[in-house]
């Protein structure tokens, strides 16, 4: 799903969390302006989009124009497992929230001032957990070497993430399909010489680890 409106710059000020007894609320408080700049009130709220990915069980949060800096709070009580990337500028490539499992979410836009909530609440019925099959891309130079492979179309960004672990770019698929992820693994080693490619079983609801 996707809101806001186009060519509005905005500063994440906050990352606050909530428990209520049904769901989980994340809230973006959000002020006007780039990284370093002077801030004010923020009365629209930025372009943004939201997927739902599984494998871990997630929610990529990505935006058109905003930004992250040092003085960013964030609330520690009841957080959720999260992964903010920026580029050097300060620029958010995405916010991923990563869930205890299959879950069904909804967006609200908060206004005076704006705000972004997203309440998340774990499906009823899940399936049984399963094993699946990491395909993990790294020894990139640098994150922009990491998003400039992610962005050129080499690999199917429906199928393929980008993640920071302990500074490392990662680029990975989890599978069920041992077989398909070994094929993919091989063309990949072939289409992009000088990264590592390596395939690794791992339980579907785990993090991804190096």
């Amino acid at each position: 799903m996707a809101g806001g409106r186009p060519g509005v710059v905005a500063t994440i000020e906050q990352i606050r969390f909530g428990r209520h007894p049904n769901f989980h609320r994340t809230v973006l408080d959000l002020v006007a302006g780039k990284a370093g700049e002077t801030h004010s009130y923020l009365g629209l709220h930025p372009r943004y989009s939201i997927e739902y990915r599984d494998f871990p069980s997630r929610l990529n949060i990505y935006f058109e124009d905003v930004y992250v800096e040092p003085t960013t709070k964030v609330m520690s009580k009841h957080q959720l497992p999260f992964e903010l990337i920026s580029d050097r500028t300060g620029k958010v490539v995405k916010l991923t929230l990563f869930l205890p499992g299959p879950s069904e979410f909804r967006v609200i836009e908060v206004d005076d001032p704006a705000k972004l909530a997203i309440d998340i609440r774990p499906v009823s019925n899940p399936s049984p957990k399963k094993r699946v099959y990491a395909i993990q891309v790294y020894g990139f130079a640098s994150l922009d070497d990491a998003l400039r492979v992610l962005s050129s179309g080499q690999l199917d960004r429906r199928m393929f993430d980008l993640f920071v672990v302990e500074g490392t770019p990662l680029i990975e698929a989890a599978l069920t399909d041992y077989q398909l992820a070994s094929r993919l693994a091989l063309e990949i080693e072939d289409e992009l010489p000088g990264v590592k490619v390596v395939v690794s079983e791992r339980k579907a609801d785990s993090l991804p680890v190096i």
